[in-house]
């Protein structure tokens, strides 16, 4: 199986983002390209970044829009940077940064992946 990215767009995000980044982390086929997008957040949710920054410095970047410009431009954004820094991926997956996505259901995403151009995962 190839290596996969998660790419996490966020805007104010709260405690679930740091357990979400710690669920991602304990799984190896997750856990060394991880991107999430700030999409803006104001300055009272920058504890959030920052505490993920400090404790995975090595494992996940944190990219920055100073203002908000919506979840499709985080996306690009992040997808940008995948192709550009990390061109040995095979496929990137994404999550909300609200803990929505059960890391069961992401594992599975990326059995299914098998070489395809695209997989999508529905709840």
């Amino acid at each position: 199986m190839g290596e996969f990215g998660v790419l996490i767009p966020a805007l104010n995000p709260d405690e679930k983002l740091g357990q979400l980044i710690d669920e991602l982390i304990r799984e190896p086929i997750l856990n060394e390209n991880i991107i999430i997008v700030d999409d803006g957040s104001s300055p009272e949710h920058q504890h959030y970044f920052n505490d993920i920054r400090a404790r995975y410095a090595d494992e996940v970047v944190v990219l920055k829009h100073e203002q908000n410009q919506g979840k499709g431009a985080a996306l690009k954004y992040g997808l940008s940077y995948f192709r550009e820094w990390y061109p040995q991926i095979e496929g990137v997956i994404t999550l909300d940064a609200d803990g929505q996505h059960a890391i069961s259901d992401v594992l599975k995403l990326t059995k299914a992946f098998n070489g395809k151009d695209l997989v999508i995962g529905s709840r």
